[in-house]
């Protein structure tokens, strides 16, 4: 009805595409029509008779190959199967074949066949191809989701490591600096034991001088003060209730290794030190 017009038979059919009709076109059974127009029923029945003959003959050969012995020569075989191909291609008359199929059919009968076979052929093929070119891009789209899978969970891990890193870091720059306020503190200790020291070593020995002494002894006994950046600003609100109460700030402030002046300077200065704000540039300097 459409001849070789897949499109139109497509569009008839509604509910399936070009290469699907192609297929289903492949699987009906039109080759023994085809056959029956082309060849004549008398031709065909020859053809019949010959398989009929050419199967009995390969009978004949396997029966007398069983009752021979085993020393018979392979050599009458294959005669026998030469014989057999020469009687059925001497049976077959070409030409008269190639008669009856320009009787039978024109040109344009054999041009559709043909056009008919090539588009079958055509439509396979264009499946075939689709079908793996759908599996190659679904396997190419698995492969590129796995290796993003694996570099985000590599970006995570690294993302640990620097928060890990970069805790400690901030540990390690604390604890530097609690290091470095204890040098100075303890410094500072050294230096008032030792001002004490010399002045009651001028004034000689009087109750002055013993009373020095004493108080060197006492300040040296006691540990090192350790000053945390931390604590600058709770420091500060505690010296200014004491210097509003009167002379008790005096005293809480002589209990600092350098005096009480010292300690209001220490108190004054609460900004974060260099070591803290940049450890990594931070050097430790030694007079």
């Amino acid at each position: 009805m459409y001849d070789d017009d897949w499109n139109t038979i497509c569009g008839h059919v509604g509910s399936r595409t070009k290469e699907q009709c192609i297929s289903k076109f492949i699987q009906l059974p039109i080759e023994d029509t085809y056959l029956e127009q082309i060849i004549p029923k008398s031709q065909f029945k020859k053809l019949q008779n010959l398989k009929k003959s050419t199967v009995n003959g390969v009978n004949k050969i396997e029966q007398d190959d069983d009752e021979e012995e085993e020393g018979y020569d392979t050599t009458n075989k294959i005669n026998t199967v030469n014989q057999l191909i020469d009687l059925i291609i001497s049976k077959v008359d070409g030409n008269q074949v190639k008669k009856t199929i320009s009787e039978e059919l024109g040109d344009e009968d054999i041009l559709k066949g043909l056009k008919y076979s090539i588009g079958s052929i055509s439509g396979s093929a264009k499946l075939e191809s689709d079908n793996i070119i759908s599996e190659e891009k679904n396997l190419l789209r698995e492969l590129v989701e796995l290796e993003l899978n694996k570099i985000d969970i590599k970006m995570k891990r690294l993302t640990i490591v620097e928060k890990t890193l970069e805790l400690e870091k901030k540990e390690v720059s604390r604890q530097k600096h609690d290091l470095i306020t204890d040098r100075l503190s303890l410094r500072k200790q050294a230096n008032l034991v030792q001002s004490k020291l010399l002045k009651a070593a001028e004034l000689g020995a009087t109750d002055e001088g013993l009373q020095l002494c004493e108080e060197a002894v006492i300040e040296a006994n006691k540990a090192p003060r350790i000053v945390n950046t931390r604590k600058l600003n709770k420091m500060d609100g505690e010296r200014d209730n004491d210097s509003t109460s009167g002379g008790d700030g005096d005293e809480s402030n002589s209990n600092l290794p350098n005096g009480d002046k010292k300690g209001k300077v220490i108190g004054e200065n609460s900004f974060e030190p260099l070591s803290v704000q940049t450890p990594q540039v931070f050097k430790v300097w030694s007079a």
